[in-house]
Order: structure tokens, then C-alpha cells, then sequence
């Protein structure tokens, strides 16, 4: 395991799972005294208006600890109430060299000692000659200003305004920050780039520059020339958004818009966890199915991976809770838009004195299923399915990954080129696995029983299950259409007298009947999943029942459709066979258009797809794996349980861009 990062503790305080808003610190190690008071008035000043845009999520502090404005922030924040995760630069006995007497090593061991400390990382190792002044030295501090930089949502910045004056400074990672780009000399950018893992830094040019908020409090230093000016706080954007302040403004309330989002996770999942705590507990037990100890061979894991876990429970009872709702809309909609339309036909046969109640019914269920429609929308119900399932599934790969001994981040392989409205899934993913440390010794077992295993069985059932789906709607849809149009041919046929032409078409659409019938009873053979007898006979037993349904209903309408209007007075109703056949005619076609249009909103066939890719790539990781468990290299099982994580993530960015790309809407039928 190379040295990436050391965890000294891991203090699970909060298991509610929420995602907290990360506050990084830049600044000058050398600070007037008489500043501080405006100093932390300033911060003050933010962390309110943090608290103002997420109020229902916690805060942590990302620090180095160092003399000057770290320490300043350090204890500031943990005043508030506010957790510290520390990022040291270098490993503590090395570290503490460079503070200048015992006082100040006391008082980075009492902020290291804090009960509020959740982990302590150090950056990797970059050069041997990092334990000496120099480059190598410098090099260190850099890699650890561009960590806090990156995983912060805000960056303050204590700093006097001034150029930089070494590798490392303050100016060089807050312009890192509103750049997304390390602006630094060859030697220094080819020695950031060694850093593997979080630590990583990429340059590369096609990807989008990675920029964010900085609270900028102008500072003084101890050799600065005296002024009474006091220190305010001011925001500094990337150079494209500050053009004018009302562009650096919209910029600020956009960035700190994607915390909302965030906050709605946080407040939304406390509350269901309070409401159907016991549907939170059985997501939470089924990411492991049902172990409480995730790992046998660290001893670590059940409190490392705590958050991870309870984050996951939450974002994933969520999204089965905003499913079953849109699914539940989506039937009410269908239907209302249904039983609408039937009273638009039914008008049609209606006396004329009641012809407007029947158009009231129509206009009526109209406007109801618009209510329900614009409370979806209003309640975001499919973008929060879709948000919350992208973050399950991330922490889901997450959590193996750790499990793993895997020190890769999901943030860094998910969703990568969308950075607007999708980034704030990229954050919360960012910041959960800020907050897991990586284990002493990997348990490619358990990952690969309780993952890799459970994964590849999973999409097996979820395959064969939207098939099934899938293939029934077709069936029922595909019966009802084609029987409209063979009672159109009976009908036609049946009149005979008249043109010629008549007769020549229903002929000619009764033969085209019959090829489209066979062609359907074709197509439903050769999709099943097998092509055994059973599958045959229970697809086309499927088929005969909906056309036997299908021409009961016929039959009731277009036989019967006389005798009820006698029955039933109220309805006023024409007698006419011709019209009540008609009726049929249009209601069978209706309703079969509504059957398939529904299966094509629920994507059954997409999913039965990308679930039979799933469960090809699972199955060719679990071969992988136990090939690589017989190898005396623990890299080979590493390796691929990275590939699999990267591919699972970029399978579901597809479904979820593609998801996004269908938004729900009102069904239609054109009559």
C-alpha cells in the first residue's frame, strides 16, 4: 500500500448520514495580533451565511494546522461547533520541524489531540529529499494546499493580496481555486503529478477546470507597513464571472446554490429517517447484505466505513421513496388521460342535451391530471429520484472501493464533463469519500461476496423481470390495436354493398392483419428468454388471453352497446350499432396506445438492456476475481475491482443523462 495518507482517528459522531458543507483555509503563517478580532468577525459573517443556505447541514473544517491563519481558523471553527479535519503536508515529527519553539508545538498537538478531530491525513511522499529544506520540502506543502483547495465547497483565503513568494503560497492555490488550473513551473507541475489518488492533480487540457468559491479576508503581516484599515471579506470568483459585480454575484449565489441542493438531502433524509427509519435500516442492510461487520480482516471497517453506509441508506431509501411516487403519478396520469378520452368518444354517441356533461368529464380529468402533473414538477420528484440514485450508486462503488483498500475517489471517474447541474452529486460523492478513510488490509472476499456477487444476481432478476414487463405490455398493447383494426375490417367487409374499393381495402388490410399477427407472435417467441416450450406457451398464452379480454370488451361494446343505453337512461346514449361499434373501435385502439406508451415511459426495454450489460460485466469481474485470488499479487484483484467500479459508474452516467434527457410528461392521444 503506498503512502498516500495516514489515518491517526475516525470519530463517527454523526451516523445520521448527512453530508456536510467542507470549508478549506489558505493563509500567512505570520499575522498581526491586533487583526484578529476583525478576522474572526468576518468569519463569523460567513459561516452565517453558510448556515443561511444549508441550515440543516454541518460544517467541517479542512486544515493544515499551521502557525498564522490555520491555527486562527482551526480555533475559530471549532468554537462554532464546527469539525476539523486535519491535512498535514508531511507525517507530524517531520511537520513540527518547522514550527520555531515548543509553545507552538503544543498548541498544534492540543488542536491535533481535539475530540472534534475527525481524520488527520497526510500527503504522500513526494521526493526523499521532502525531509529537508528545499524544493522537495516545498513541494509537499503544494500538494497539500491543492487537496484542501480541491475539497473544499468555500475557501477562505487570509491573505494579503500579494503575489506569491514561494511554492505553495497562499496566491498560488487561491489562484488555483478560481482557475481550476495549477499555474506552477515544469519541475513543480511534473512533481505534483505523482500523486496518485486523491492527491492527484490533473492538468490535462480537455478536462473542465475544476473552480470554486474564495472568501477572500485581506490580512497584514508582521513586516507589512501599519494602517488602520480593517479587514473585509470579499468574494473572489474564477476571472470569466468577474467581469462586473453583478456577474461575480450571480456566480457566488449559483455556487453556493448547489449547497441547497445538499441541504434539501440532508433535511429531506432526517426526516424520513424519523418517519421510515426501518426502510433506511434495510437499505443500509442491504449494501451489505445483512453483515453488520462489513469486513473480517479489519477490525477498522465497521466504524471507517459508518458514514459511507449511513449516507448510502439515506440517498438510496430516497430514491426507492421518489420512484414509487413518480410510478404511482405516472398510472394516476395514464389513467385520468384514459377515462378522459373515453368520455370525449362517448360524447360522440351521447343525445345532445347531454353531449356538455360528457365534455365536462373530459375537461375535468383534464385539468386534474395537470394538477397532479404540476405537483410532480413542483415537488422535482424525478430529478430527485434520479439525483439521489446517481449518489446511491456512487457510494455504493465507493464503499467497496474502501473496502477495497482502495484510496480512489468516485468523484474523480463520475459524471466528469457535467459540471453544472449535476456537480453538486460530484460534491456530495467528493466529500463522503473525504470522510472515509482507506483500510490497513484489503478484504477482496467480502468485496467480492457481498458486491460483486450479490451485484451480478441482482441485474439477472432485474433482466428477466423488465423483460417480462416489458414483452406483457407489448403484448396487451399490440392485441387491442390490432383488433380495432380487424373489427374495422369485419366492419367493412361485413357491409359489402357499395364501392368496390371497400372490399378491395379490407382485403387488402386483412391480409396485412394477419402478417402483422404472425409477425408479433414471431417477435414475443423470439425475445423470450429462452426458446424452450414453457417460454413459447407462456407468451403466447399472454397473447390469447388479451385478445380473448380484448374481444370480450368488443363484444360487450358493439353487440351489447344498445342494451345498456336501455338499462342505463342517465347515460343517453344512441342506440346506433353503427356508432357503438365505432366506440369499440376507438376505445380498444385507445387503450392498446396508452399500453405501449406507458411501457415506453417506464423504459422497460432500455432497462431489460442495461441490466443484461450489468450483469455481463459483474459476472466477468467475479471470474477476474477469483482468477486473481489464486495470483500472489494482491494488485491483480485491486485492478480489477477498480475497472468494475469505472465501468459500473459510466453505466449509470448513461442512464442517468439519459434519464434526464426523458423528462416526465402529460400523456397525450390524438383522437
Amino acid at each position: 500500500m503506498p503512502e498516500v495518507a495516514a489515518t491517526s482517528r475516525y470519530i463517527a459522531a454523526d451516523l445520521a448520514g448527512r453530508v456536510p458543507v467542507t470549508i478549506g483555509v489558505t493563509g500567512h503563517r505570520s499575522l498581526l495580533p491586533g487583526d484578529e478580532a476583525a478576522i474572526q468577525a468576518q468569519l463569523r459573517a460567513l459561516f452565517a451565511r453558510i448556515r443561511r443556505e444549508a441550515p440543516h447541514s454541518p460544517m467541517i473544517l479542512l486544515s493544515a494546522l499551521a502557525e498564522g491563519a490555520d491555527r486562527l481558523v482551526a480555533r475559530f471553527a471549532l468554537g462554532e461547533g464546527i469539525g476539523l479535519i486535519v491535512v498535514l503536508p508531511m507525517r507530524q515529527e517531520n511537520y513540527e520541524v518547522d514550527f520555531p519553539d515548543a509553545k507552538s508545538r503544543d498548541e498544534f498537538r492540543a488542536l491535533l489531540r481535539d475530540p472534534r478531530v475527525e481524520r488527520v491525513i497526510v500527503a504522500p511522499r513526494l521526493d526523499p529529499s521532502a525531509d529537508e529544506s528545499g524544493p522537495g520540502r516545498d513541494h509537499q506543502y503544494l500538494l497539500a494546499g491543492l487537496f484542501v483547495a480541491r475539497n473544499s465547497d468555500v475557501l477562505i483565503a487570509l491573505w494579503d493580496g500579494k503575489p506569491t513568494r514561494g511554492v505553495g503560497g497562499s496566491a498560488q492555490i487561491v489562484d488555483f481555486r478560481r482557475t481550476g488550473r495549477l499555474e506552477a513551473t515544469e519541475e513543480n507541475c511534473r512533481a505534483v503529478a505523482l500523486a496518485s489518488d486523491s492527491f492527484h492533480v490533473s492538468n490535462a487540457p480537455l478536462d473542465a477546470p475544476q473552480s470554486g468559491l474564495v472568501y477572500h479576508v485581506p490580512v497584514r503581516r508582521l513586516d507589512d507597513v501599519p494602517s488602520s484599515a480593517s479587514p473585509q471579506g470579499e468574494w473572489l470568483v474564477p476571472p470569466a464571472f468577474d467581469t462586473s459585480p453583478k456577474m461575480r454575484e450571480r456566480f457566488v449565489h449559483n455556487a453556493l446554490a448547489t449547497l441547497r441542493h445538499r441541504d434539501e438531502l440532508n433535511h429531506e433524509g432526517v426526516e424520513y429517517r424519523e418517519l421510515r427509519g426501518g426502510r433506511v435500516a434495510a437499505s443500509a442492510t442491504m449494501l451489505t447484505g445483512g453483515e453488520e461487520t462489513p469486513s473480517a480482516r479489519d477490525a477498522q471497517a465497521p466504524a471507517a466505513l459508518a458514514h459511507l453506509r449511513a449516507t448510502f441508506a439515506i440517498a438510496d431509501a430516497l430514491a426507492i421513496k421518489h420512484q414509487k411516487s413518480i410510478y404511482r403519478m405516472m398510472l394516476i396520469l395514464f389513467g385520468m388521460i384514459a377515462v378522459a378520452t373515453i368520455a370525449l368518444i362517448l360524447r360522440n354517441l351521447a343525445n345532445e342535451e347531454v353531449r356538455r356533461e360528457y365534455l365536462a368529464v373530459y375537461l375535468l380529468l383534464l385539468t386534474l391530471a395537470d394538477l397532479f402533473y404540476l405537483r410532480t414538477q413542483w415537488k422535482h420528484s424525478q430529478d430527485r429520484f434520479q439525483d439521489y440514485r446517481a449518489i446511491a450508486e456512487g457510494l455504493r462503488v465507493q464503499f467497496f472501493w474502501r473496502l477495497g483498500g482502495s484510496a480512489s475517489s468516485v468523484a474523480d471517474y463520475y459524471l466528469r464533463k457535467q459540471r453544472s447541474e449535476l456537480r453538486w452529486i460530484r460534491d456530495v460523492l467528493r466529500i463522503c469519500a473525504l470522510r472515509a478513510p482507506w483500510l490497513a488490509a484489503a478484504d477482496f472476499a467480502s468485496v467480492q461476496r457481498l458486491w460483486v456477487k450479490q451485484q451480478r444476481a441482482y441485474f439477472d432478476r432485474a433482466g428477466h423481470r423488465d423483460g417480462l414487463k416489458r414483452r406483457r405490455q407489448r403484448s396487451i398493447g399490440s392485441a387491442l390495436v390490432l383488433l380495432s383494426l380487424g373489427a374495422t375490417v369485419a366492419w367493412l367487409w361485413q357491409r359489402g354493398s357499395g364501392p368496390v374499393v371497400f372490399l378491395v381495402i379490407a382485403g387488402l388490410a386483412g391480409l396485412v392483419l394477419l402478417a402483422h399477427t404472425l409477425y408479433e407472435l414471431h417477435h414475443a417467441a423470439g425475445e423470450a428468454e429462452s426458446p424452450t416450450r414453457q417460454s413459447l406457451r407462456e407468451m403466447l398464452s399472454l397473447g390469447a388471453l388479451s385478445v380473448a379480454v380484448a374481444a370480450a370488451f368488443y363484444w360487450l361494446l358493439a353487440k351489447e352497446g344498445p342494451i345498456i343505453s336501455a338499462y342505463e337512461p342517465a347515460l343517453a346514449l344512441n342506440s346506433s350499432r353503427l356508432e357503438w361499434m365505432l366506440a369499440a373501435i376507438g376505445i380498444s385502439a385507445l387503450i392498446g396506445t396508452f399500453a405501449h406508451a406507458y411501457a415506453n415511459v417506464r423504459a422497460f426495454g432500455e432497462h431489460e438492456k442495461q441490466y443484461r450489460r450489468m450483469k455481463e460485466l459483474f459476472q466477468a469481474a467475479d471470474e477476474a476475481l477469483d482468477r486473481a485470488a489464486k495470483s500472489a499479487d494482491p494488485e491483480d484483484s485491486t485492478r480489477a475491482l477498480f475497472d468494475l467500479g469505472c465501468e459500473a459508474l459510466a453505466e449509470h452516467g448513461d442512464w442517468l443523462l439519459l434519464h434526464r434527457a426523458r423528462p416526465m410528461e402529460l400523456p397525450t392521444a390524438d383522437i
